[in-house]
């Protein structure tokens, strides 16, 4: 899976070019970098759809965060942290790492995953009170998803969910790519008679197609969102059994943003989510499902004398030089 993913980098990265965009449309901001504060919520959780109509939920019980950040061009660097507040399994704690990088080009967007959760609580819907905490409970998924944008010249995904341009006029677009993705499950309890789960390790694969629309409601305030649907390949290996199979399943990504933009002050609250079917049966079927949300307060400024670090943004590195 690594192999893949490097690859796929590579030729987007030789593939990238500096789109040329409507101006009457999309507008760079005139000051270059951004300090950030942001309150970022991270889940992975595992949800379990029975066919009598409950759902149950697998979830962590992870801390909220405070988080900083600067950035400049497309690029930008944060760092979160961590709130300990309950989710409802009091004194039981999860294992986090949630690494998210999101790039938001002109015309094309690439969101990277790397994600280790351990420790994982069970909800039941229409009931009054959680299930059980299990605290060996792992989840590791690795991947990412790439998306172009066709209509790039006028809508962009950048103003709209990373406020690194601004969006003059309301248009949407096209959005279509590819995702790509590693998961291995371990540990997985026994929640219900119905459901019979296993410890696996999954390889996705597929295309996904979607649209996105920048709403400009008034001046200077939007709203933004955008719905993906995919199909993966799924090769899918039983640790338990050594059993390997092939099965076909949907993904459903989507964005959301509203938020206030002026060329010194930005205040947003942005959210996404990514939802992975792995298993179909009879009696249930299940899915990986990430949540982002964010609440943002971004000021923008000039600095006296430019650093040569911040010159190239990251994916200026990989171009090759033009001697």
């Amino acid at each position: 899976m690594k192999g893949i993913t490097l690859f796929l980098l590579i030729f987007l990265f030789s593939f990238a070019t500096q789109a040329q965009v409507d101006s009457t449309y999309i507008k760079s901001f005139d000051r270059k970098y951004a300090v950030e504060v942001y309150t970022p919520l991270k889940k992975l959780s595992v949800e379990y759809n029975l066919s009598n109509g409950n759902l149950i939920t697998l979830e962590p019980n992870s801390p909220a965060g405070i988080g900083l950040g600067f950035s400049w061009k497309n690029s930008g660097i944060y760092y979160t942290f961590n709130v300990p507040l309950s989710n409802g399994h009091k004194g039981e704690k999860s294992s986090v790492r949630d690494f998210q990088y999101h790039h938001y080009a002109d015309s094309f967007t690439l969101d990277l995953y790397y994600q280790q959760y351990k420790g994982f609580g069970a909800f039941l819907e229409n009931e009054e009170s959680e299930g059980s905490f299990y605290p060996d409970m792992k989840i590791n998924i690795y991947g990412g998803i790439l998306q172009f944008v066709k209509n790039y010249k006028k809508y962009s995904m950048g103003a709209a969910h990373q406020q690194s341009k601004i969006q003059v006029k309301s248009a949407g677009s096209v959005l279509y790519g590819l995702s790509f993705f590693y998961a291995k499950t371990n540990n997985i309890p026994s929640v219900s008679d119905e459901i019979v789960d296993f410890d696996k390790e999954t390889y996705n694969l597929g295309p996904n197609i979607g649209y996105g629309y920048n709403w400009i409601i008034y001046k200077k305030f939007y709203m933004a969102a955008s719905a993906t649907v995919g199909i993966n390949g799924i090769v899918a290996h039983n640790l338990e059994t050594n059993v390997t199979n092939f099965d076909i399943a949907p993904q459903m990504i989507g964005r959301a943003s509203v938020g206030y933009v002026s060329e010194g002050w930005i205040i947003s609250a942005s959210s996404m989510l990514n939802g992975m079917y792995d298993q179909f049966s009879e009696n249930y079927d299940s899915k990986f499902f990430g949540t982002t949300f964010s609440f943002s307060v971004i000021r923008r400024f000039d600095m006296k004398r430019e650093l040569g670090i911040f010159k190239k943004d990251f994916i200026d590195y990989f171009k090759k030089s033009e001697k």
